[in-house]
């Protein structure tokens, strides 16, 4: 088993394990203004993305989005913001550094050659953004990810923009 697999099985257990369950279980289409396909089109270059059945059929927080061929790009996961627990996920590895700009704060990981998870928290959410390996995009002997960590970036900027500021 390849070590980000390995890591990326680690991290949904872990998340499993300590309770990190979905923003109120509701349904997935609550979650859609915060990321919409045009905006995934927009900043991935890739033409025809649509959410994908999983997200449909969901009753969670989750957006899961496609490419026109129905590979997986991008798995968004809205949390409950006091779930983000940045620190433990340090002491396990999965921080490999700060991002500045997104949210109250954020992070990506795992710490490992190709980070493919960036994480932040604003308001009342806790918000992860994923991608995955391209099997069919392998550079310098290397699987190469469907989109990169500044494609994320880009797409967490979005999500926190439309997530409102908690009422002071």
């Amino acid at each position: 088993m390849s070590r980000a697999l390995t890591i990326s099985a680690s991290v949904g257990f872990l998340l499993a394990v300590m309770g990190f369950t979905p923003v109120f279980a509701q349904k997935a289409d609550k979650y859609e203004k915060y990321l919409t396909t045009a905006d995934s089109t927009q900043v991935t270059g890739f033409k025809g993305v649509e959410l994908s059945e999983s997200t449909q059929s969901s009753s969670t927080g989750h957006l899961y989005f496609s490419n026109k061929e129905g590979k997986q790009i991008l798995k968004v996961k809205f949390y409950r913001a006091s779930l983000y627990k940045k620190d433990e996920a340090t002491k396990q590895g999965l921080v490999k550094g700060e991002v500045k700009g997104i949210g109250e704060d954020a992070y990506y990981g795992p710490n490992a050659d190709m980070p493919y998870i960036l994480s932040f928290k604003k308001g009342e959410f806790y918000v992860e953004l994923s991608t995955i390996f391209n099997k069919d995009n392998v550079k310098d002997g290397k699987l190469q990810l469907f989109l990169t960590m500044e494609q994320l970036k880009a797409l967490g900027k979005t999500i926190a923009s439309r997530i409102e500021n908690p009422k002071q």
